[in-house]
């Protein structure tokens, strides 16, 4: 491969693009390119419906590092978590409890999304049951490589080791 048409959508994905495939150029999304980075709607309906060979950044960073890739996370500065503990204790108890409801009842959650998506619900059932929404010591450590590779990739000499809190 030796270019990478890159969508503007989310820069983790750039970035982990940049990190696994270092000698590719990376060009904006609509140019000439041996490969496109898709995410979300784009990518599953690509998988879906485009033969052709699809890689998941995920898989392939875990296939390298060994490690999970986590793309996203919730978060709130140590000042705003110290001087408002209780809003943010608030925030992520509903952000648990919506997880579990929306597993538990996720044929439902698909269902209705299958209203406006163009997947249907057993495609969406599939898809909403391979996220993992934990973070855990492994999620921790990959996210600690991530940021190891991507220091030098941003200009900055080291980065120490991220202060995440056990949720």
């Amino acid at each position: 491969m030796r270019t990478v048409a890159v969508t503007p959508e989310s820069a983790t994905s750039v970035v982990l693009t940049k990190v696994l495939l270092p000698d590719a150029e990376h060009v904006p999304l609509g140019e000439a390119a041996d490969a496109t980075l898709l995410i979300g709607d784009a990518a599953l309906k690509s998988a879906f419906e485009d033969p052709t060979p699809h890689h998941d950044l995920g898989r392939l960073w875990l296939e390298r590092t060994g490690l999970p890739m986590v793309f996203a996370v919730w978060a709130a500065r140590n000042e705003f978590a110290t001087n408002h503990p209780g809003l943010v204790k608030e925030v992520h108890d509903a952000f648990v409890q919506s997880r579990a409801i929306s597993l538990a009842r996720v044929d439902e959650v698909a269902e209705s999304a299958a209203r406006w998506e163009d997947f249907d619900t057993d495609a969406l059932v599939r898809y909403f049951l391979t996220l993992d929404f934990s973070l855990g010591e492994r999620q921790l450590a990959g996210l600690a490589e991530f940021a190891r590779r991507v220091a030098p990739r941003i200009g900055l000499a080291r980065l120490g080791e991220p202060a995440f809190a056990d949720v």
